[in-house]
């Protein structure tokens, strides 16, 4: 549900530079709208891709997704030192979470917008599947890094470091 106090709370974050990932949800193609805090602008909402190049059947849809990564069987550690084959949008998102941390290491100077627009610029558009349910697409990492960085070294104009 919706909550003031932490939509505040996310508002301030994002102006204090912290970049905040989203699950989408898990509503599948019926719920319509993205679960919160994903609703929020100032998140990356993450929705759900499989390894079959689809998105998943339970991955919310509707406005404001950012971009898709894994999140069907994806082997993830689990209770009691052990490991677990799970899916949902909450295992998608820490992939998404692992490149932003990439694109911030290869360019400190980033802010959330331009993290989650470097990632959206970059992510690879799944054929048969509308905005509402992919965003712009798969991330991609290696064409977000290039894009960061490509960026800064040509606005320097000297190429160096």
């Amino acid at each position: 549900d919706y909550s003031e106090t932490l939509h505040d709370a996310i508002r301030t974050a994002h102006r204090k530079g912290i970049v905040i990932v989203a699950s989408a949800g898990n509503n599948g193609s019926q719920a319509g709208q993205l679960d919160y805090p994903a609703r929020f602008p100032e998140t990356i909402a993450v929705a759900a891709s499989t390894k079959q190049n689809g998105i998943a059947d339970f991955s919310s849809r509707g406005a404001g997704i950012s971009v898709a990564a894994p999140g069907a069987d994806v082997r993830s550690t689990y209770l009691r030192k052990r490991y677990k084959v799970l899916s949902g949008t909450s295992m998608a998102a820490p992939h998404v979470t692992g490149a932003a941390a990439l694109l911030l290491g290869a360019k400190k100077s980033l802010k959330p917008h331009q993290v989650k627009s470097a990632l959206e610029r970059s992510a690879v558009r799944l054929h048969g599947y509308s905005s509402a349910a992919q965003g712009a697409g798969v991330v991609n990492i290696e064409r977000a890094v290039h894009h960061v960085t490509a960026k800064s070294h040509g606005a320097a104009g000297t190429g160096s470091g």
